[in-house]
């Protein structure tokens, strides 16, 4: 009877674990998830190695081990080759991003992310924090640009992307079938340096959450076409969107003191299709309100380099205040 019961005790508990959101892991902290992520414990992390696929179409997957709500690290190559995945949600436990975590994936649409490259630190402008000291982890060259995630490897469903960071350029092969990318910080964030740099091939982006600056070069050369910035955004750096093909920028009216965001040097420079800044609810073409400045540098709004002076664009500028309008906008500022 005893040996009985004791088999039914091991059932129960068997049924249990499989039941669970997290596999029984076992001493070395090693295990899976429902979802199908093997993972292990690697000098008090938790590192997620591979995604075991199911074959049941699984199209949509969010990184999380329960019980976890920090510290998670993507190894590299976790997710390399896979053909089945369409989006992809790096919850916020997830701290460590490895370089071609998501490389050579086959059918990949959004990716949501809570900060872009290996680290959410990262500077925003040069030498923004200077090192990181300790156990601090801080993203550094490549490793704060969206090329990080993705392989160098060239493959059939692949774009090569080339991204600048700064110092060189580095060359990417991300998914054909990426069109939106996803940042949902945690807690006060700035997009870093470079981030996007030269990243044609995706126009929609979305920032979530409390977002405080768009870094130096960060949507420099990109595709994004219309972005919309959180109201806790203080400052869009030095050439943020300079040559990109940014159409509209959509920003949060605030109930009481709009005036917030200092826009630096060469900001939207460039930015020959820019019509619209001002706004979310109150769109109108070739409309630039600067209700929501504090400060605008040298040619920050210079959008019509290279453009013949006869066909430049004719803004309405709203709120002018104090700003120098002829400094903000340099050659637009002849029409």
């Amino acid at each position: 009877m005893k040996k009985v019961l004791k088999i039914l005790l091991v059932a129960i508990l068997a049924l249990s674990c499989g039941l669970s959101a997290m596999a029984c892991a076992n001493d070395n902290g090693e295990g899976s998830t429902k979802t199908g992520l093997l993972y292990k414990k690697v000098d008090g992390v938790y590192e997620v190695y591979k995604y075991k696929d199911d074959g049941k179409g699984v199209k949509e997957l969010t990184i999380e081990i329960e019980g976890v709500t920090e510290g998670i690290r993507i190894k590299k190559n976790a997710f390399k080759d896979n053909s089945n995945l369409e989006k992809i949600i790096v919850s916020s436990s997830v701290s460590e991003i490895q370089a071609g975590a998501f490389a050579n994936m086959q059918s990949l649409k959004t990716l949501e992310l809570p900060f872009v490259g290996r680290y959410e630190r990262a500077d925003a402008y040069y030498k923004e924090t200077g090192s990181a000291s300790g156990s601090e982890k801080k993203a550094v060259n490549s490793e704060r640009t969206i090329a990080h995630l993705f392989g160098t490897e060239e493959y059939t469903k692949g774009t090569l992307v080339n991204v600048n960071y700064g110092v060189e350029t580095v060359a990417c092969y991300m998914p054909e079938t990426l069109s939106k990318i996803v940042i949902n910080a945690n807690g006060n964030y700035s997009i870093p340096m470079y981030a996007f740099n030269g990243v044609k091939n995706i126009s929609d982006f979305v920032l979530n959450g409390n977002i405080v600056a768009i870094g130096e070069s960060a949507f420099a050369d990109s595709g994004v076409k219309t972005i919309e910035l959180p109201a806790t955004v203080t400052a869009i750096y030095k050439n943020a969107f300079a040559n990109s093909s940014v159409k509209e920028v959509k920003l949060v009216k605030l109930a009481e003191n709009n005036a917030r965001i200092s826009v630096k040097e060469s900001a939207f420079s460039g930015c020959k299709s820019l019509s619209f800044v001002g706004d979310k609810d109150d769109v109108k073409a070739n409309t630039i309100d600067l209700a929501f400045f504090t400060e605008l540098s040298l040619n920050a709004f210079n959008t019509q380099v290279g453009v013949a002076e006869d066909l430049f664009k004719n803004y309405t500028i709203l709120n002018k205040g104090l700003f120098d309008l002829e400094k903000a906008f340099g050659e637009t500022y002849k029409s």
